[in-house]
């Protein structure tokens, strides 16, 4: 308690325990640490402390009362580095939401809009009597745009959720994403899958998304020649290994700029359905991610 909260020797003796929580929690603390339960109980809390210098940390109470002693026993862990990462995730997700939320709004207003603005124009133009073009001509260059608008909304809602993940499955889905990017890739994609069973909707979409992801990373940082995506299925398990030859990076240094916030949203993601994710890599010698999902 000391070396967490910044005191010597037994300065601390004698303290009230709710003297070192953040105002805003004091009452929250205060009922935690209430005694007059006639049964042993185990409980935690999290909650914002002061230190001796006046700084702050977030600090996890794990509290044991003894009934018949009525006595709390009790350890602190600083959790501050915890909060941040959380805080870090949470910034990430919004992030990419946002991100994801601008692209679509731009291909909507690019793509779809003229598409619909030329298709009004046509039907409009095919009322003027003195029109320069055959009503037969103006209504052909209309259903035309109607093809192309259709085709756009097929295409953003594909980007959106693939049929083929709905229909067939993640390594089907994969699979596809992988044929159709080799087409215009600066790296080769190999992909194996002994899987072929469905999961939970929101399993095989984050998957998806990840790898995806991964892809994207790649393409647009590695400078990598080859890519190898490998999803073994033990039946009750899943593991995913994603590797590329590209250059690498430093883990601790992208943690600490904002390129970092795509791993902590990859993370959180994973995390999220239950499963871990963990990331090798070193300067020169590209990466190496490991997926594994109870499923």
């Amino acid at each position: 308690m000391n070396r967490l909260f910044g005191y010597e020797d037994n300065q601390l003796v004698g303290t009230m325990l709710n003297d070192l929580a953040h105002p805003q929690y004091c009452k929250e603390f205060e009922n935690h640490l209430l005694i007059e339960f006639p049964f042993n109980q185990i409980r935690n809390i999290e909650i914002e402390c002061y230190r001796k210098d006046q700084s702050t940390i977030f600090v996890d109470f794990l509290s044991h009362y003894v009934a018949n002693e009525k006595v709390i026993y009790g350890v602190a862990h600083n959790i501050s580095e915890r909060r941040h990462l959380q805080k870090n995730i949470l910034n990430a997700i919004i992030q990419t939401e946002e991100n994801e939320r601008t692209h679509f709004s731009r291909e909507l207003h690019d793509g779809l809009g003229p598409l619909l603005s030329l298709t009004k124009l046509l039907i409009q133009s095919s009322q003027r009597p003195k029109s320069d073009k055959s009503r037969e001509e103006i209504i052909r260059k209309a259903e035309q745009m109607v093809d192309d608008s259709l085709a756009a909304v097929k295409e953003i809602s594909n980007r959106l959720n693939p049929h083929i993940l709905t229909n067939y499955g993640v390594s089907s889905a994969i699979q596809n994403f992988v044929d159709k990017y080799a087409e215009s890739s600066a790296f080769n994609i190999a992909f194996q899958s002994n899987t072929a069973r469905r999961f939970t909707p929101e399993i095989e979409a984050t998957l998806y998304r990840v790898l995806i992801e991964c892809i994207n990373n790649t393409a647009r940082h590695a400078n990598a020649n080859n890519v190898d995506i490998r999803m073994h299925d033990s039946g009750y398990q899943v593991l995913i290994n994603y590797k590329d030859d590209g250059i690498g990076f430093n883990i601790p240094d992208a943690w600490l700029v904002l390129k970092g916030f795509g791993l902590f949203n990859l993370q959180s993601r994973i995390e999220h359905i239950g499963g871990t994710i963990s990331l090798s890599s070193t300067p020169g010698h590209g990466v190496d991610y490991q997926i594994l999902i109870n499923c």
